[in-house]
């Protein structure tokens, strides 16, 4: 299996999952983003969804770190063509992430093809 890995800045100001609630949280966010995966890989295992306040790691809004492992890409897409995956995913998960979490600032989207 390969690995997509997600990392993104979410407004603290308006949030529809709680930080003091974080595990719930997260199994949101995973099923949420486990839908939107699927629609680019075969077979996908989301491996970690951590939710880190901003108290925490010391700057402005929260963390949301996703790892995940996928099997096959639908369609197949050359290895040339990575950057312009990792822009797909980037917009299709930051669109429904907004609506739950607020304003997001996705910083990271990597894609091992």
């Amino acid at each position: 299996m390969r690995i997509v890995q997600i990392c993104l800045r979410c407004a603290e100001q308006r949030m529809e999952v709680t930080l003091e609630d974080a595990d719930r949280s997260e199994i949101t966010i995973e099923h949420l983003v486990s839908h939107v995966l699927l629609e680019f890989f075969e077979e996908i295992l989301i491996d970690e969804v951590s939710l880190i306040p901003s108290s925490r790691h010391g700057t402005q809004g929260n963390l949301l770190f996703i790892r995940a492992r996928y099997t096959l890409m639908t369609p197949p897409f050359r290895i040339c063509e990575q950057d312009f995956i990792e822009l797909k995913l980037e917009g299709a998960v930051s669109c429904p992430l907004a609506e739950l979490l607020g304003e997001v600032d996705v910083e990271q989207v990597s894609v091992n093809v």
